[in-house]
């Protein structure tokens, strides 16, 4: 049995016959003692467990330095299955000396050169146990830890280049005292040192955009390019495209993107706005902050709900048969026209003079007791569609106006107007608007108003009116108390120039008005008082 001293552990060896296989070999490990100077008896020391190998015949242990173990004894002892002690070395000395451990590095510089290597330097350690250095770098990523030196740097030389790098990456450099039994000193300060990496990452290409019309969110996806270990992350950007101004760019990640795809849900869980144009951009960045060229896409999103339509048209008649239609613009905002619909309507509505309030003035040439209910209700679509009732269709500009020359004479018509959008939808048929295009002419007074008074009333006769432009004539007669009274209608549409009011008696007053086949009414004749024949 022997011990040797090395370097910061003691080192202990002996011999003992290898195994028996006879059956009667029931030794199968040792334990290692030890008494330090003035104690009185054993303790065990060293591993736990010493186990008897096949084949072997010599053993060693190591104990760790201990700096107050100057000169201790040592012994080996075998124990077999039962755990009896059957045999004892004989005790040896082992005289360690005063082992000193040195004080910590506390100083240690670090510098990149032009190469990108870098450089440490270090003051020469003043402590007389020290006789060199270790250095270990530490990586700050992961915490992978690299002794540099294989042997310790010699004491005088205080300077190393530390050219395994790699650009991007964070190092932590750490300077040990070893003394010349190899004890090294504790942990000191680091010097940390950035290895800057001005290139930057790979270009993304090939960004595609689509659109998911049943979840409304927009997926991007794209060919991430070249990628070294530096990288972090894909940048990913979006802004909504304004024909006035320049809308700025917002990033959609927030969290770290290694690759497509990924579903933007838009601002805030706000829906896309259709009709809208959005612009995407995907850059790559890298752990120095340094970003590559950004690829771009563009999407429009589509407009899937039709716009709103006009709340209400108004028409008048525009010199003579025209009429002037304008309606009020719809409250989407992506109307590209208008279109006008037209339905020959058989009820009589009223001529010029009317307004989309349904105001109206009682001028020469109206009749004033026809219907005119406004709004017109406004039709399904479809139904508009089938009658063929679409007329034209007029661009979404601030005119609004339609000028409708195919009008005739005498026909009532409905108009309906709906807003078209850019994806072609259309909006349900706005409140109708009904108008009656009459003709020109002005129906002339009554002539030679005459009125007889007898026994069976009074009979009353007048001028017949010429016809002109193919029109006829029917009359209405009129009686009043007063000539300046009320008149009330005694009777409508009379075709002939002669008629008898069985009521009538001399005294009163009567007026004949004519009106057109088209509906129009002349003025009323001078009032004229019934006498008695004689």
């Amino acid at each position: 049995m022997s011990a040797s001293h090395e370097q910061d552990q003691v080192e202990v060896l002996w011999d003992y016959p290898r195994l028996d296989f006879s059956g009667n070999d029931r030794m199968i490990r040792f334990r290692l003692l030890a008494k330090m100077e003035g104690d009185g008896r054993f303790s065990a020391t060293g591993p736990g467990l010493i186990m008897r190998q096949n084949e072997v015949s010599r053993y060693r242990a190591h104990l760790p330095y201990d700096p107050a173990r100057e000169r201790f004894d040592v012994m080996v002892q075998a124990i077999d299955v039962t755990g009896t002690i059957i045999a004892s070395s004989d005790p040896i000395t082992v005289e360690t000396g005063k082992l000193v451990v040195p004080a910590s590095a506390l100083t240690i510089n670090s510098a990149l050169n032009a190469d990108g290597h870098v450089e440490l330097s270090w003051p020469v350690s003043p402590q007389p146990e020290v006789a060199g250095y270790d250095l270990v770098r530490i990586r700050y990523s992961d915490g992978d830890s690299l002794m540099l030196n294989t042997e310790p740097i010699p004491l005088l030389e205080n300077r190393f280049t530390d050219r395994d790098v790699v650009p991007g990456e964070t190092y932590l450099y750490y300077l040990y005292h070893v003394t010349r039994h190899g004890i090294r000193s504790a942990r000191g300060n680091p010097a940390p040192r950035l290895i800057e990496d001005w290139t930057p990452p790979g270009n993304p290409s090939a960004l595609t955009v689509s659109y998911d019309t049943s979840s409304t969110d927009i997926t991007l996806n794209w060919q991430p390019g070249e990628q070294t270990d530096n990288f972090l992350t894909f940048v990913l950007l979006r802004k909504k495209i304004h024909p006035q101004f320049d809308e700025a760019w917002t990033q959609i990640n927030d969290s770290t993107v290694t690759g497509g795809p990924h579903t933007d849900t838009g601002a805030g869980g706000q829906v896309f706005v259709e009709g809208a144009t959005y612009r995407y951009g995907v850059a790559a960045a890298n752990r120095n902050a340094m970003r590559s060229d950004t690829v771009f896409a563009d999407i429009r999103i589509p407009v899937l709900t039709p716009p709103n339509a006009p709340s209400y048209v108004d028409a008048r008649i525009d010199y003579g048969l025209r009429v002037r239609l304008n309606w009020n613009a719809s409250g989407s905002g992506d109307v590209t026209e208008y279109r006008i619909y037209r339905l020959i309507s058989p009820v009589p509505f009223r001529t010029s003079g009317t307004s989309h309030d349904g105001s109206m003035t009682d001028e020469p040439g109206q009749i004033p007791d026809d219907p005119f209910p406004f709004p017109l209700p406004a039709p399904p679509l479809g139904e508009l569609r089938q009658a063929q009732a679409a007329l034209a269709s007029s661009p979404a500009n601030n005119e609004r106006f339609y000028i409708d020359d195919s009008t005739e004479a005498g026909a009532s018509y409905i108009y309906h107007v709906t807003a078209v959008d850019s994806a072609g939808n259309e909006s349900a048929p706005s409140p109708g608007f009904g108008i009656r295009v009459q003709r020109t002419n002005v129906v002339p007074p009554v002539r030679n108003l005459q009125a007889l008074a007898g026994p069976d009333g009074v009979m009353i006769r007048w001028e017949p009116l010429a016809d002109a432009e193919g029109l006829t004539y029917h009359y209405r007669v009129m009686r009043s108390e007063l000539a300046n009274g009320e008149f009330e209608t005694l009777a409508d549409a009379i075709s002939d120039v002669e008629w008898t009011d069985s009521g009538g008696q001399a005294g009163h007053w009567y007026r004949i008005v004519a009106v057109d086949d088209a509906g129009s009414r002349g003025r009323p004749s001078p009032a004229r008082q019934a006498i008695s024949r004689r």
